[in-house]
């Protein structure tokens, strides 16, 4: 319980006090509501406080989130740009694959080719080579034949062939 005093002395002609009047007051209804606005007084600080900090964790979420965001729409970004690069890189790939069966059948029908004409050069050279012969062969017959017919010719070709062989008559 809460009370308020008066205390007032009392005092006799001379100014002496003789006795104190005491007046009092409960005040227990009123003391327990200021003691419940002090309360109340406190825990709104505390809440302001409280609230501010709140406020301010918000606004580090939100930069936090609007920077995540960013990150996310980057890493979407690079992500679609090496999905491309891994096409191209196909595509280069797939190109490549193309071109190198296609060297690699020019190459079996280039050894093909090259296998076919050293064949036919192996042959051509037999055949120069029995041509040479033949050409040595026929010159043996010509210079022969030629030796044979200058004799003929000759003022003194019967006397030789009459010489040559005495059985043949002459002409």
């Amino acid at each position: 319980m809460w009370i308020e005093a008066t205390y007032n002395p009392i005092l006799d002609a001379s100014g002496k006090p003789v006795k104190v009047v005491k007046f009092a007051n409960d005040i227990t209804s009123r003391r327990r509501n200021q003691l419940i606005v002090e309360r109340v007084r406190e825990a709104s600080k505390q809440l302001s406080s409280t609230s501010l900090g709140l406020s301010e964790v918000t606004a580090r979420i939100a930069a936090n989130a609007e920077d995540s965001s960013h990150q996310a729409r980057s890493a979407s970004l690079s992500a679609e740009q090496v999905s491309r690069n891994n096409q191209t890189v196909a595509s280069a790939i797939e190109q490549m694959g193309a071109s190198i069966q296609s060297i690699s059948s020019s190459t079996s029908e280039a050894a093909k080719v090259a296998t076919e004409a050293v064949g036919i050069s192996r042959q051509t050279n037999e055949t120069v080579s029995k041509l040479g012969d033949s050409s040595r062969e026929i010159g043996k017959v010509i210079k022969t034949i030629c030796s044979r017919s200058t004799r003929r010719s000759s003022p003194r070709a019967p006397a030789r062939r009459a010489r040559a062989s005495p059985s043949s008559p002459t002409r």
